[in-house]
């Protein structure tokens, strides 16, 4: 009986622990199916964990690209912005400064013309005394020249004010007895009435008028060998001004002198009444001729005192 307990017993025990054994077994082939089970999640759970990291870093790659982009965009704005602000203050800037320039060039350049035409007026005046006083084109001119340049004027504006005193002298007319003789003079040397003056005319008309040494031949202004009237009368009026008043004056006097026609000689009749009147025309030719002699010589002494006067200005 013993020994049925004792190798039940046994028995027991060697099943107990096969049995424990097979639990063992068991539980270790648990253990290791959890443990793969655990380190295969873990394996999943780092994959995941890089693949959100991976993606987590693309986003934040490409939201900083955007974040980047973005400021780039903003701030080239920022520039473009700032670079038109600078312009448009820049042009403006220009702008003003132009429009002062402008202004200031204007200002100069009218205080300049201003003292342009002072100086052209002071310089007429003085080519018109000298012009008045008996004085030639160029004495008038240099007059002009001469005031121009004691004012500090330069050489273009002296040769404008030359130019000027040139147009102003060119302004010459013949008087009424000045013109009254040119036309008579033109009739006497007209010898065959053709109411124009040939070659032979005015060569003829030259010899006479060598006092002046003038080339009359110039009064030929169309070059057609023919002076009309307008001709003659037009050379004089230059020859007016070329010479000066007093010069033309005695010219063209001594000219109706040599040109006139020898009267024809008629007989002596004695007529005491006649003689009478023509004694006291004499007498009023002669009073005449006094007067003008008087203010000839009035415009001497105011020419000699105009000429000291500019000399002094130009020694100052």
């Amino acid at each position: 009986m013993k020994e049925n307990l004792a190798a039940e017993a046994e028995r027991l025990r060697t099943a107990s622990h096969d049995e424990e054994e097979v639990w063992r077994a068991r539980l270790q082939e648990d253990r290791r199916q959890m443990e793969a089970n655990m380190q295969a999640q873990a394996s999943k759970s780092q994959a995941d964990a890089a693949v959100a990291r991976e993606a987590a870093r693309h986003e934040g790659e490409v939201e900083a690209a955007r974040i980047r982009a973005e400021m780039e965009r903003e701030v080239a704005e920022l520039k473009a912005a700032a670079a038109a602000e600078v312009r448009s203050l820049t042009d403006s800037l220009r702008a003003k400064a132009d429009a002062e320039n402008e202004e200031e060039r204007r200002h100069r350049e009218e205080v300049h013309q201003l003292n342009s035409a002072q100086l052209l007026a002071a310089g007429l005046a003085a080519a018109v005394a000298v012009a008045a006083c008996g004085g030639s084109a160029l004495e008038s001119q240099n007059a002009a020249v001469a005031v121009v340049r004691a004012a500090g004027g330069d050489q273009a504006l002296c040769d404008a004010a030359r130019q000027k005193a040139a147009k102003e002298a060119a302004r010459a007319p013949l008087d009424a007895e000045e013109m009254e003789m040119a036309l008579e003079i033109f009739r006497n040397l007209d010898s065959d009435g053709s109411g124009t003056l040939s070659t032979t005319e005015v060569q003829v008309a030259g010899s006479s008028g060598s006092l002046i040494g003038g080339d009359l031949s110039r009064a030929d202004a169309d070059g057609d060998s023919e002076v009309t009237q307008d001709e003659w009368c037009h050379f004089l009026e230059e020859l007016k001004v070329e010479k000066g008043v007093r010069t033309f004056q005695m010219f063209i006097k001594y000219m109706h002198r040599s040109t006139a026609p020898t009267p024809k000689p008629v007989r002596s009749t004695y007529n005491p009444a006649a003689f009478g009147q023509k004694h006291q025309q004499l007498q009023e030719q002669v009073k005449k001729l006094q007067e003008e002699a008087s203010a000839a010589l009035r415009l001497r002494d105011e020419a000699a005192s105009l000429r000291t006067k500019l000399q002094r200005e130009l020694q100052s």
